[in-house]
């Protein structure tokens, strides 16, 4: 959960739970895992039956399926520009930044004010319509919807 400010809490799956109360405007909830896990491990020695592994979007994919596109989340509504500009949208905010996709078939964005302009890049899967952005460097699993519409210009 995450409210105004940055106050931040955390039910993790290793029992803990983590709260961050706070007025600076600052969301590290990847920080916040971190400690988390610190304290007690998230997974414990490997017995079970693991899932098939999927087998994540490469370039040439996220090159045809992300650009020019509006995507849709629980919090935000975002668009890639095919410039490399995205821009998005929330509630109650917004920002821009950058985007890009690397050739090792990465998704790659920087914003402006969120995330303290820290650039995160993610591994991306896709059921139909909806994609998962697995973060690469950081506690992160994004869910966004594509819709129908383009890109505003």
């Amino acid at each position: 959960m995450a409210g105004y400010g940055g106050n931040l809490v955390a039910l993790l799956p290793n029992g803990v739970s983590a709260f961050r109360f706070a007025d600076a405007m600052i969301y590290d909830v990847p920080a916040l895992i971190r400690a988390g896990e610190a304290i007690r491990p998230f997974c414990a020695s490997a017995t079970t039956t693991a899932a098939p592994a999927r087998t994540p979007l490469g370039a040439s994919e996220l090159r045809a399926e992300l650009p020019g596109r509006t995507f849709e989340s629980a919090l935000s509504r975002w668009g890639l520009d095919p410039s490399g500009v995205i821009r998005a949208e929330s509630k109650s905010d917004f920002d821009v930044g950058r985007w890009i996709i690397t050739d090792d078939g990465k998704y790659c964005r920087t914003w402006n004010v969120w995330e303290r302009g820290q650039p995160g890049c993610f591994t991306v899967y896709r059921d139909g319509e909806t994609f998962e952005l697995h973060g690469i460097d950081r506690w992160a699993l994004i869910r966004v919807t594509r819709t129908p519409e383009a890109v505003e210009r």
